[in-house]
Formats: structure tokens, sequence, C-alpha cells
């Protein structure tokens, strides 16, 4: 349960950062860009934190792990769906960042000059 609240989490983060970013983009116009890639990021967490609820409430629930619980932790019990919910997440999260690819590259459009003043 503190896992699926632990994902939930991200996405709202997300979301509350690009809140942040474009009430700042009213009242400054530099954060116009960041609050678009913050939305865009927010988005694909919420995706993945969806993916990520769906395949532990309808995958790992339902699996039958007695037989790898006895071999692994023969003593203390079902470990192994902690295991798994852990890792589920980053997983994903790899997994999603691979199929949509990095992001769209920044372009400086007005870079300062370096050697303002040349040497003597």
């Amino acid at each position: 349960m503190f896992l699926r609240i632990l994902w939930c989490l991200v996405p709202i983060i997300m979301l509350l950062c690009t809140l942040w970013s474009y009430l700042e983009s009213i009242t400054k116009n530099h954060w116009k860009q960041e609050s678009k890639n913050l939305f865009k990021a927010s988005l694909f967490t919420l995706a993945i934190t969806l993916t990520t609820l769906l395949i532990d409430l309808l995958l790992i629930d339902g699996i039958d792990l007695t037989f790898v619980d006895d071999i692994l932790y023969p003593k203390s019990g079902d470990h192994t769906r902690t295991v798994l919910r852990v890792l589920l997440y980053p997983i994903l999260a790899t997994v999603g960042a691979k199929i949509v690819g990095p992001s769209k590259q920044i372009r400086i459009s007005s870079a300062p000059k370096l050697n303002k003043y040349k040497p003597r």
C-alpha cells in the first residue's frame, strides 16, 4: 500500500511543479518553455504510474509465488512480491523512457560572448 501511495506522489508533485512554472510564466516569459517540458514530464510519469498500478493490481497480486518464496526466503515469507513491487516502477520508467526517447534539445539563441575583453 505504501508503494502505491509513493507511486502516485510522483505525478502529483510533477503536476504541482507544472502549475508553479505556469504561474511563474504569467509574470516572466522565460519560464514558458519549462512549463511545457514539466507538463510533458508529468504526463509521462502519470502514464508510468497508471501502468505500474495496473500491473501491480492485476498481475502481481494474481501470481502464485509461494514456490519462489520457499526457495528464496524459507523462514520469512512473502518478500518476492515486495521486491517485484519495489523494482516495478523504475523498470517501467526506464522502458518507457527508451520507447518515448529523449527530450528535444534546448538551443540557446543568444549566448554571451566569452572573450569580451582581449588580453594585453
